[in-house]
C-alpha cells in the first residue's frame, strides 16, 4: 500500500514500525487524533456446543457486542441460537434451542452437538 510520494504503510512517522505481532489488526486513528494505530476489531471462534457452552474469547474485557450463528442449517434438534455475556469479562455463553416436541415450539436445549460460530466485536 503505497501513499503519496512512494512511502510504505510503515515508513511513515505515525504508524507502527512494522507487521509483526500485528495480524488481524486494522488501522484506526488514535484518540488523540494524531496518528494512526493497529488495533484487533473482532475476534471468532467455532464452537461445538451440546446445550449451552461457556466461551472465553480471549480479550479479557466485556466484548462491545458479540453474536453467534449455526455453521450449518437449522434442524429440528437444533433450531435457534444465542449468546448472553458470561460472569468473567471476555466471556460469553452460547445456548442452542431445539423444539419441545411435535406441535410444541416452546425452546428447550439441544442434546445434539451444533457447530456455532461466534464473533465478539472489542471495545474501544
Amino acid at each position: 500500500m503505497g501513499f503519496g510520494s512512494g512511502n510504505t504503510f510503515v515508513g511513515l512517522k505515525d504508524t507502527p514500525n512494522g507487521y509483526e505481532g500485528l495480524a488481524g489488526k486494522l488501522a484506526k486513528v488514535k484518540a488523540a487524533e494524531d496518528g494512526l494505530e493497529l488495533a484487533l476489531f473482532m475476534v471468532h471462534g467455532v464452537e461445538q456446543v451440546t446445550g449451552s457452552l461457556w466461551v472465553d474469547t480471549g480479550l479479557g474485557v466485556q466484548p462491545a457486542n458479540a453474536f453467534v450463528c449455526f455453521w450449518d442449517d437449522p434442524s429440528l434438534d437444533a433450531m435457534w441460537c444465542n449468546m448472553k455475556y458470561g460472569g468473567t469479562p471476555g466471556e460469553i455463553v452460547i445456548k442452542v434451542w431445539k423444539p419441545t416436541g411435535y406441535r410444541d415450539c416452546t425452546p428447550i436445549l439441544s442434546t445434539t452437538p451444533t457447530w456455532v460460530r461466534w464473533f465478539a466485536i472489542v471495545p474501544d
